[in-house]
């Protein structure tokens, strides 16, 4: 009797918007993570309470974002064996890794910031945490750079684009989480390292969005079909939400506080909640389009 062997191959792009989301939520988990630990320090109040707020953000994030990911597995019921099968040479067996570390140890942070004032054994915790979440925001980035089949994903652009949207999209996070918590009580002008690391994070990630252009544009055959094919389909998203509103917005309604040292630089509450917002609309714009851009195939055959 002859066999026959028979293909399932899946239409449309393997990594749908689920692995977006869980890129997004777990950037952003990772770069509340890294302000809780960079505050953790301080002898402000305020600081101190955004730190919190930043520690009780990031293990919600990151498991938010492993449920979604959770659901695009195509047996649930077996990932228990990620756990059993013991695979060094995976990268996917590393991410379950990591990340599981992250969330237990962030959860353990976490409840130590119940009292801020009480600091035994915190800070300790919190180096942990901030190596496990710079190794976790890494491996967000090596994850895409990893798979040489995408051109838009396999440029070295990858990783210093990935490390930018989780910081920035982690510190807007967390701040908006946290007024929406504590409202403006307090100084606000105490609040202004911390606007400035955003603000630098954002001019990151701009500087990386047109470094990864650049790679692509004057790279190979392959790499600017992709830019075409990516662009062809998702450029207005790109620049238009994910620059327009999530990075040069924000900057212009970040640049009072930025420039004035006085109460919140003459802005209100609202109007850095908002700038906050767009930064988180921005970041999950951008990841959509290098998740699901980077899958599409290319406008003519690549012979190279």
């Amino acid at each position: 009797m002859e066999s026959v062997l028979i293909y399932t191959v899946q239409s449309g792009p393997i990594w749908d918007w689920r692995v977006v989301v869980d890129l997004f939520c777990g950037g952003v988990g990772v770069g509340a993570f890294l302000l809780a630990v960079a505050l953790s320090r301080s002898e402000d109040v305020q600081r101190l309470k955004l730190a919190q707020t930043a520690a009780f953000t990031g293990p919600v994030m990151v498991i938010v974002g492993l449920l979604f990911l959770f659901t695009k597995l195509g047996n649930q019921l077996n990932v228990h064996q990620m756990i059993l099968n013991v695979a060094p040479t995976s990268i996917m067996w590393w991410g379950f890794l990591l990340q599981g570390a992250l969330v237990l140890c962030g959860l353990i942070y976490a409840w130590q910031w119940r009292d801020i004032n009480a600091r035994s054994g915190r800070n300790t915790m919190g180096c942990l945490v901030g190596v496990l979440a710079v190794t976790v925001g890494i491996y967000h980035g090596v994850l895409l750079g990893a798979l040489t089949a995408r051109p838009l994903w396999a440029n070295g652009s990858m990783l210093f684009l990935s490390v930018s949207i989780f910081l920035s999209t982690g510190i807007a996070g967390a701040l908006l989480i946290h007024y929406i918590r504590m409202g403006a009580s307090g100084d606000g002008a105490a609040m202004r390292p911390v606007f400035v690391a955003l603000a630098v994070s954002l001019m990151v990630t701009m500087i990386a969005l047109a470094n990864s252009w650049a790679g692509l544009n004057y790279g190979s055959l392959a790499s600017q079909q992709a830019l075409a094919a990516a662009s062809d389909t998702y450029g207005t998203m790109l620049c238009g939400v994910g620059v327009g509103m999530g990075l040069i917005l924000p900057l212009i309604l970040l640049m009072p506080v930025l420039r004035r040292r006085d109460e919140y630089g003459g802005l209100s509450l609202p109007v850095i909640a908002l700038a906050c917002l767009l930064v988180l609309v921005g970041g999950f714009a951008t990841r959509y389009v290098v998740v699901l851009g980077g899958q599409l195939p290319p406008p003519i055959a690549t012979l190279s």
